[in-house]
């Protein structure tokens, strides 16, 4: 059996299946003023990639895995809340990106979206040019009364198309271009409608644009009907209008706001924010062409610490650009580049110092937006504010989590203790052999799962796909290896069931998708030089004692708090059997995931222990 996390894309925002709807949403889990309720579960679980091993993977062990992980996340938010963690720079550096995009997200729904409109007028009209396709020649000229007197000769009707310029040589210097016109091909929508209503033989009033005046003279009308039953074909017309529509009214709304602004971003700044990102590019193998990186790369966590630190503070919290009377400094342009991850492919420095002058236009423009969405208040709006706590609240308990990791650190005796007497009986301590393929965008993931979804074997996909991974061979196989030899590849991949497709995770820039094929215990038998693989056993030793560390402050924190479940709620969810990794495309630009990806917390919590915490 396969489960295949499927890569969706929405366009602008996140449509729940009316379906998901049911009546009496009951609650699942309660403390305080927090409660989670069965529609809070299914909508999140619908959304995000999620997948229990305990319970041989059953849906009964999946829905309570996942309400057990939500209860954790929500656990350690309240925790961070009250300790001040919602202060601290680290939380904002890395929210502050992901509260601006929800925002102008917020600011196109109101300003573009909802005034974007189909009457029945409309869909009437869109419906008989989509059973049209027109053949004509597209005339260009910088001449006006040109243009017009080539006009006024075509429409005598006296020509014929294949006669049309051997009978009016003086038009012979007019540009032109055969084409072929259909629904949606022009972005004027008038125009449009003057094209469409006209008949072979005869040309269109001249329409003013960049490149000079446009005239089109129709050749041809040829009929493309479909049926008007077809309802995606319906739906797919209305929504070639409506986002022609958008997409307009955005560029005049941009226009708009955007001209009266004049910003000047702080060059001094911007030239040292660029030199460290440009040291790090040049850190990295080169093509040997010289000019370009062996792969696109995105800077890392560990490298914007680094560039914080390099540059220090008083030069991150410099005036990077203000708009009125609001700062903008260095820090905030850095957090933008960490939330929207762009690639580089070039360690040139010209070319890298291009690359972010661009991203730094871009994030005045953002930045500008987002302003205009706190002038209306949007930040008010009762969906936007849950949209924000849930982001917040996942954010803040990974960063409670992570400040965690200097109380469970692994000393040198403890690694050596381990891998004396410890390492041979660890049930956790696993050989595994994956097929695994790496890519760099989740369009080439959706890719993958569409082979495997019509039948091609994943190892054939794997073995086309070739060694796309350090990890694996030329057939896009590791072979049998200790588990914690690969990473956090085989710490995931060691609690898998056989041959289930799994993904995609995201390392680093890439995306990856696996499957495990084989697994075995480790025994006596199996000797690994402790000297070479110190930093491994110690690291794999570490997530052991910070899983154990983080089921017990679980366990504290339910207990602090007073947490109530109710898991006979559980058995009336309805949700389908599809996996979804949905990426949310946001208003003016941008995504983020559909929902905040839900960490498995029920992996390592002992749930016997919790549930005698949490049940009332």
């Amino acid at each position: 059996m396969r489960i295949k996390l499927l890569l969706t894309f929405i366009f602008f925002n996140i449509l729940i299946n009316s379906g998901f709807s049911q009546g009496g949403d009951k609650i699942l889990a309660e403390f305080g003023n927090t409660k989670i309720t069965q529609s809070d579960l299914r909508n999140r679980l619908e959304l995000s990639p999620f997948i229990s091993n305990r319970g041989g993977g059953s849906r009964d062990s999946l829905l309570s895995d996942f309400l057990y992980s939500m209860i954790a996340e929500k656990l350690w938010y309240n925790e961070a809340s009250a300790t001040g963690f919602e202060q601290s720079e680290n939380f904002r550096f890395y929210f502050e990106p992901v509260e601006e995009i929800i925002l102008r997200d917020a600011l196109f729904n109101k300003e573009i979206k909802s005034k974007v409109l189909l009457s029945a007028d409309d869909v009437q009209r869109a419906l008989e040019k989509a059973q049209v396709i027109i053949k004509c020649r597209i005339f260009v000229s910088q001449d006006s009364s040109l243009i017009q007197s080539f006009i006024d000769s075509v429409n005598t009707g006296r020509y014929k198309s294949e006669d049309l310029l051997p009978a009016l040589p003086r038009f012979s210097e007019l540009q032109n271009t055969p084409a072929e016109l259909k629904l949606g091909t022009l972005r004027d929508e008038d125009a449009e409608n003057t094209v469409f209503s006209l008949i072979p033989g005869q040309a269109s009033p001249a329409f003013r644009t960049e490149s000079g005046f446009v005239v089109f003279y129709i050749t041809d009308k040829i009929s493309s009907p479909f049926s008007l039953t077809d309802e995606k074909a319906i739906n797919d017309i209305k929504s070639t209008v409506r986002e022609r529509r958008v997409f307009n009214l955005t560029e005049s709304y941009l226009i708009n706001l955007l001209t009266p602004y004049r910003i000047n971003i702080n060059e001094q700044l911007f030239t040292a924010a660029a030199a460290e990102i440009h040291r790090i590019l040049l850190t990295l193998p080169q093509a040997p062409s010289g000019d370009t990186l062996m792969k696109p790369y995105a800077l890392t966590e560990s490298d914007f610490t680094g560039i914080k630190s390099a540059l220090g503070k008083e030069v991150i919290s410099g005036e990077f650009f203000r708009i009125d009377d609001k700062i903008i400094t260095l820090n905030r342009f850095l957090s933008d580049l960490a939330f929207s991850e762009p690639l580089f492919r070039s360690g040139n420095k010209n070319q890298v110092f291009q690359r972010l002058s661009r991203l730094a236009k871009d994030f005045v423009q953002k930045q500008i937006l987002t302003l205009e969405a706190r002038k209306l208040n949007l930040g008010n709006d009762p969906a936007v504010m849950k949209d924000i706590q849930s982001w917040k609240e996942n954010l803040l308990s990974q960063i409670l989590k992570v400040s965690y990791l200097d109380s469970v650190r692994v000393t040198d005796s403890e690694t050596e203790e381990y891998y004396r007497s410890g390492l041979s009986t660890d049930k956790d301590f696993l050989l595994i052999n994956l097929t695994l393929v790496t890519v760099q965008s989740p369009e080439e993931v959706e890719n993958i799962l569409r082979l495997t979804d019509t039948g091609t074997s994943f190892e054939s996909v794997a073995a086309s796909y070739g060694r796309t991974d350090s990890l694996v061979n030329e057939k896009g196989v590791t072979g049998l290896k200790p588990a914690l030899l690969l990473g956090d590849l085989g710490r995931t991949a060691s609690s898998l069931p056989l041959n289930q497709l799994y993904g995609p995770i995201k390392r680093g820039s890439s995306f990856t998708v696996f499957m495990v094929t084989e697994r075995k215990e480790v025994g006596d038998s199996v000797k690994i030089d402790f000297e070479q693989n110190r930093e491994i056993i110690r690291n794999h030793l570490f997530v052991k004692k910070l899983n154990r560390f983080v089921a017990g402050k679980t366990k504290d924190f339910a207990d602090k708090y007073n947490v109530k479940v109710y898991p006979q709620n559980l058995q009336d969810i309805k949700t389908t059997d599809i996996k979804m990794f949905v990426h949310r495309l946001m208003g003016f630009g941008g995504r983020i995931a559909g929902v905040p990806l839900l960490d498995n917390w029920a992996e390592f919590i002992d749930s016997t222990e919790l549930r005698k915490v949490l049940l009332p």
